[in-house]
Order: C-alpha cells, then structure tokens, then sequence
C-alpha cells in the first residue's frame, strides 16, 4: 500500500485536516453532513455497491451520503460531487469537491428566513469554516457569500429559486459546457415534448450523463414520434454509462431528482432495447451489452449484475475498451447493490476494478480503490 498511500496523500491530508480542525463538529451544519465517517456506515455504503465513489461523509437525517464519483482518466480534484441517497442512487452536486459550498446554498437561494437568519450569523459562520475553506483553497467564496448575503435584491422572493441557484452553480463550473447544458434543460422545460436537435456529439463535463438521461427519459417518453435512427443513439448513449447515476423522471428540473428510483430510467430503456417491434443496428444488438439490456428486462428485480460483469471483461479484453469496461463493472455493482447480489460479488466486482485501473494507470481511480478495500477489510 506504500505506493497507494503516498499517491493520494494530498486528498486524504485535506480530509484529515478538516476532520481535526473540526473537533466541535460545526461544520456539519455548514457543509450538511458529517465529515466524521463511521465504520458502520462506510462498510454499508462499499456493500452497496458504491466502492466507486470516494466516500466523504453522511448525513444521518435524510439518510444519505455525500462523495466524490470516481472517473478514469481524471485527477481527484476534477471528479464531481454526488450525494447518494438511501445507496441506491446518486445525482451530481457539482463538478469537484472544492464546490461543497453548494450543498448549503440551494437555502440560501429558496428562502428568505433562512437568507436574513445567515445574514445575521455570518461573522460566526465566517470564524467557523474560514479554516476549511482555506485548506480547500476556496477563500474567495467567503468573499462572495459576505457580498451576497449584504446585498438586499439576493433575497428570495419565493419565485426565483432556480435562477438564483444556477447562479451558485456557475460560481463553480464556469464551463461553456455546463452553461450549454443549462440552456437546453430550460428549453426542454419550457416546451415539454421538445427533443435538441442534436444529442450526439456533444460532452457536457460534469453534467454529460445527467444530459444523456434526460434526453432518453424523453426518448423513451416520445418514442413512438420518434424515428428508428434518431431513438436508438438516445437510448443507447444512456444504457452504456454507469447505471444509478443522475437518474431523472418525467418532470424535469435543474434541481436534482432525489425521488425517481435510478432503475426505472434503466428498465424503460431495456425494454425498448428489446423489443421485437424494433429492429436496431448490429453495432446495438451484438454489443457485449446487449445482453445485459436483455437481461434486466427479463428478469427485472432478480437481475444482479452478471450480464454486466461479463461484458466487462469483453469491453476491456476483446474490444480494447477500457472505459467501457470500468462502466459496465460499476453497472453490475449498481444492480447487485439494489438486488440483493451479495457481499462477495461486490467484493469480486471491486477488486477487477482495482486490476483494470492499475493496468491502465489510473492512478487516483486505483488508489482510491485500493484505499477503501484496506479500510473495508480492517473494518470487517
């Protein structure tokens, strides 16, 4: 573990230090959740299939957990922020941990008691996370909270939520992707049938398979005013990527949707995948995960993963397809996390993770990795 521990010596020292600095534990109310991880809780949140994420901390009321999501050929410090809620679904916060400040201000932006109440306190609030956001190196946002809270048009009037939450949002991802993104969600808001013109192609950062969901939802709500050749690269592009990610439902919004099971999305899909009403292209039905869209519409709540785990090793070994192969193994843990699939197979998922990302050199995916299953076997 030498190797493992000096490599991600630097995200591991940030959290020590403000786990140490927090000792009164005020930052839970700050950051929302508690940095403070507990053995119970880490070892509930890697059998559930979330080995993939880095693990920040919990929140006990509301039951969930905030992280950071793993990504391969990615630094630490650009892997998105995700809150997973009940461990079966995880949505996007923001694009890196440097942004926890948002978990906070969506209030700030929505309500107006809440907006005066911080005013009032914010020296207090500035004396109690100075320290943490130094060692996140986001000083400059207490710089912009003290503007903004003393400025009186920033107080929510009870109907501008949304735009004043993007606005947190741009703070941290200044993207020209992520402002594409946000224009397109509104327009598909705004006129409830509407599809983008073009849904392939295009990366949007940290928020590309929150995109690609959305665009399915509607692909799959759609489908029969959709042509053959337009619907299949809709729901494909969805199905490949690491299921329970940024699940979305039929009402869309920019806020997260924290309610919609991540397996219903995944389900529809799968069953229009196989449908012998439609006849897709080869490059679709005699993919390695083809069978794994069969399977989950077969065997529905019994399905665990296998299908998944086998194409993996397809994708990586056959195909040369290594991001491909790290999505369809975090897929399988997804549904051997929901369905019941058992410890060991977690455990058998997570340790062929470790081995690709070591062979393909993913340094901070398999440091990570490697990290949290020391952990995990102490703990057990």
């Amino acid at each position: 573990m030498e190797r493992v521990e000096e490599h991600m010596n630097e995200l591991i020292n940030i959290i020590n230090q403000i786990i140490e600095l927090d000792k009164e534990n005020s930052l839970k109310k700050h950051l929302g959740f508690d940095i403070k991880k507990n053995a119970q809780n880490f070892k509930s949140f890697m059998d559930s299939g979330w080995w993939c994420c880095f693990l920040l901390g919990h929140r006990k009321f509301g039951k969930y957990d905030v992280a950071l999501r793993l990504t391969p050929n990615a630094n630490w410090n650009n892997w998105n922020l995700v809150r997973v809620n009940s461990k079966n679904s995880a949505y996007t916060i923001s694009n890196n941990i440097f942004s926890l400040p948002i978990l906070r201000q969506r209030m700030l932006a929505e309500h107006d008691k809440v907006f005066v109440e911080f005013k009032d306190r914010f020296e207090k609030f500035e004396s109690e996370v100075k320290p943490t956001y130094e060692i996140l190196g986001i000083l400059d946002q207490l710089d912009f909270m003290r503007v903004y809270v003393n400025d009186s048009t920033n107080i929510p009037n009870g109907t501008d939520g949304v735009d004043r939450y993007l606005k947190f949002l741009y703070r941290y991802d200044s993207s020209e992707s992520h402002k594409i993104f946000r224009e397109k969600l509104s327009e598909m808001i705004k006129l409830k049938d509407l599809m983008p013109n073009s849904v392939t192609g295009q990366d949007f950062g940290a928020w590309d398979q929150l995109f690609r969901n959305i665009v399915a939802r509607r692909g799959v709500d759609y489908s029969n005013a959709i042509p053959l050749d337009q619907l299949s690269p809709i729901l494909w592009n969805a199905f490949v990527l690491p299921h329970g990610f940024d699940t979305v439902g039929h009402q869309l919004s920019h806020y997260p949707d924290t309610g919609t099971p991540p397996e219903i999305l995944i389900k529809d899909i799968a069953r229009l995948l196989t449908a012998d009403y439609y006849e897709f292209s080869s490059s679709i039905t005699e993919h390695p995960l083809y069978s794994a869209a069969k399977a989950i519409s077969e065997k529905g709540g019994s399905y665990v993963g296998v299908e998944h785990a086998e194409a993996a090793a397809i994708l990586d070994d056959k195909l040369k397809d290594p991001v491909g192969a790290w999505n369809a193994l975090v897929s399988a843990a997804f549904w051997a996390g929901i369905n019941n699939g058992g410890e060991k197979m977690q455990i058998t998922l997570w340790d062929q993770a470790i081995w690709l990302s070591k062979k393909e050199d993913w340094k901070d995916v398999y440091s990570v990795l490697s990290y949290q299953r020391k952990i995990y076997e102490e703990i057990k």
